[in-house]
C-alpha cells in the first residue's frame, strides 16, 4: 500500500457540512438531517401500547396498517360447471 499511496496527500475524509454527527471523532454516529434519533418523522406504528422510545406516531392498539387505495375491481367471472366426461357405448 505504501507504494500505491506514494505521493498521495495524508488527509482523511472530510464530513459534509449537512451531516449530523453525535459523539466524538470516528466513534460518532452520523445522520442525514431529519433522520437522527428524536427527529420528527412522518411514520406511524401500531402496537398494544405506546412506546416512549418510539419516534413514530402511535396509531392505536394492534390495528392493521392502512391499506393503499383500492383499484377498481373487475367483475367476477361466471362460475364454471365441469363438463361431462365422455362415455363409451356398449
Amino acid at each position: 500500500m505504501s507504494a500505491a499511496l506514494k505521493g498521495a496527500p495524508d488527509t482523511w475524509y472530510a464530513r459534509p457540512p449537512d451531516v449530523i454527527a453525535t459523539g466524538p471523532g470516528d466513534d460518532a454516529d452520523f445522520y442525514l438531517p431529519g433522520t437522527q434519533p428524536g427527529a420528527s418523522t412522518n411514520c406511524t406504528y401500531y402496537g398494544p401500547v405506546p412506546l416512549p422510545t418510539q419516534t413514530c406516531t402511535y396509531a392505536g392498539p394492534s390495528q392493521p396498517a392502512p391499506q393503499a387505495a383500492a383499484s377498481p375491481t373487475s367483475p367476477t367471472p361466471p362460475a364454471t360447471t365441469p363438463s361431462p366426461s365422455p362415455t363409451s357405448s356398449p
